[in-house]
């Protein structure tokens, strides 16, 4: 995880909390993708650290883009 900061493209000027964010993303991939099935994260962790970071990240909170979209937000 010490070298995600230095395989993002610099001109996009992360600040800390989207780099927490990025390596924690990251960092829950690798537990998905272990080579041990029963080692994996279960789909209700999972769900447990995306949301929070959907919802901050949620373009449409204002709703303003929805209509400019082909896809559903419920």
């Amino acid at each position: 995880m010490e070298s995600i900061p230095h395989e993002i493209d610099e001109s996009l000027n992360l600040d800390d909390e989207t780099m927490e964010n990025i390596c924690r993303v990251d960092e829950l991939t690798y537990h998905c993708t272990g080579p041990e099935p029963n080692k994996r994260l279960d789909m209700g962790h999972i769900v447990n650290v995306l949301v929070p970071l959907v919802e901050q990240w949620n373009p449409n909170s204002t709703h303003q883009q929805e209509d400019n979209c082909d896809v559903i937000y419920k």
